[in-house]
């Protein structure tokens, strides 16, 4: 388990002891597709790990019905910034799949991030890499059509439409899934993506 924990930026200067300090306050958890991980709302008590799997973060709109704002992809932190300030969370995550996620103590982990100046600089790079995710995210909706934003995203996550369902792609972009085919069908025409969804990504910077 520790192994996998490595592979996140927050873990990557953590030593055997400071896990060890951890070791009875980590549990390992496995859920099944639209299973509810935590509500919107909800007081953080555990910090969550995504190692499989895809988790959907969702917030209820004027009518209550559930606006998809985020998607975390394994291996990564899921709504570690509510945690840390002890805010409610600030969103519904459930599973978009087949999931497998870790869950740590968070007072425990808590210490060690205020006793250890690399541990808290291993949570600052973890939180820049989710700020500079939602600056993309905000200048997308703000300066690109619809069409822009398909591609956009294609171009970011080149394998997002051989990996994802593409009524799913549709709801993370705020768009139709009709309008999502017709910009896959004209890339395909003017052979930027394959029949097997390849992308040429240097011919798709030109259109962008």
């Amino acid at each position: 388990m520790y192994k996998i924990l490595k592979q996140i930026d927050f873990f990557a200067n953590f030593s055997d002891e400071d896990f060890a300090k951890l070791e009875q306050h980590i549990s390992f958890k496995k859920y099944n597709q639209d299973n509810i991980v935590f509500y919107e709302s909800d007081t953080p008590k555990y910090f969550y790990i995504l190692i499989s799997g895809e988790v959907n973060a969702t917030k209820s709109n004027f009518k209550n019905n559930p606006v998809l704002i985020n998607t975390f992809r394994a291996v990564s932190f899921i709504a570690e910034m509510a945690v840390i300030e002890n805010i409610p969370f600030p969103a519904t995550a459930t599973c978009a799949n087949e999931c497998e996620i870790i869950q740590i103590t968070k007072e425990p982990l808590l210490d060690l991030i205020k006793s250890d100046t690399n541990i808290a600089f291993g949570i600052i790079k973890s939180l820049t890499k989710k700020i500079k995710t939602l600056e993309h995210t905000i200048n997308i909706n703000i300066l690109f059509d619809a069409t822009q934003k398909v591609m956009s995203h294609i171009l970011n996550n080149p394998d997002s439409l051989k990996t994802s369902k593409h009524t799913h792609i549709a709801k993370i972009l705020n768009t139709t899934p009709e309008t999502l085919s017709r910009t896959i069908k004209k890339l395909k025409d003017q052979n930027i993506i394959d029949d097997n969804y390849n992308v040429d990504i240097e011919k798709l910077k030109m259109l962008i």
